[in-house]
């Protein structure tokens, strides 16, 4: 685990890109991830179909 910007926690589970997550309401979460530009378009449109 790493800690992060004011206290937080994030799981790295390997080396490489990481992905972070803004939500509203609670803190960032930062996890690494394969391919990290293709999970953040997805959470993306994801957000832009709900919010």
């Amino acid at each position: 685990m790493a800690a992060g910007e004011q206290g937080q926690v994030s799981p790295l589970t390997r080396a490489g890109e990481a992905l972070v997550v803004h939500r509203v309401g609670a803190p960032d979460f930062l996890v690494t991830v394969e391919r990290a530009d293709e999970a953040a378009a997805v959470l993306n449109t994801l957000d832009s179909r709900v919010g």
